[in-house]
């Protein structure tokens, strides 16, 4: 079971807020650990409210390498 979701700003303030820990123990600890699903994560896309382009494009190659890094191949990653 995966949790892929965009966050509004970059990973460093989702880890000093204890963001990142919260919801992973809400989702791959709470929700999948209690349906019995042992292979699970959560994948967090950062900068979700940028205006820069860049910011956008290096956030769409996280998600590509993340739906490679699922097993997810062409069509399918391209959805992720």
């Amino acid at each position: 079971m995966y949790f892929i979701g965009i966050g509004a700003t970059n990973e460093a303030t989702y880890r000093r807020r204890g963001y990142l820990e919260s919801m992973r123990t809400q989702l791959v600890d709470g929700i999948a650990g209690y349906m019995g699903a042992d292979d699970a994560e959560l994948i967090l896309l950062h900068d979700g409210e940028s205006s820069d382009p860049a910011v956008h494009r290096a956030r769409d190659e996280a998600a590509r390498a993340a739906a490679y890094g699922l097993g997810l191949r062409g069509r399918d990653a391209d959805a992720a």
